[in-house]
């Protein structure tokens, strides 16, 4: 998954919802399984992805990752892909909110 990490510290404020996209490539020479895409962490970040439950060697995925604040201060979540041959990616996202002056 790239890029890696994701930040989000633009002096983002509530009601902003800024959006990055992180690609999923499998550069293996099979297709991989993709049992779960999960984001934990604060609310305050959200993900959707269009990745299939296979992806084909060489092939490509997006995962869209949004911050949307309700409070100020720093939010991090744990973004995590379960691969089916029990692999585990995970990405770390983190998003400032700041007093708009």
């Amino acid at each position: 998954m790239s890029p890696s990490p994701v930040a989000f510290n633009n002096g983002y404020t509530i009601g902003d919802n800024p959006s990055k996209a992180v690609t999923v490539a499998n550069t293996s020479a099979s297709a991989a399984g993709i049992v779960a895409i999960a984001l934990s962490g604060d609310s305050s970040l959200t993900q959707r992805n269009n990745c299939p439950v296979s992806l084909a060697a060489g092939g490509t995925c997006t995962i869209t990752l949004t911050f949307q604040p309700v409070a100020y201060g720093t939010f991090s979540s744990t973004l995590t892909l379960t691969e089916s041959n029990g692999a585990v990616d995970t990405l770390s996202v983190t998003g400032v909110s700041t007093v708009n002056n």
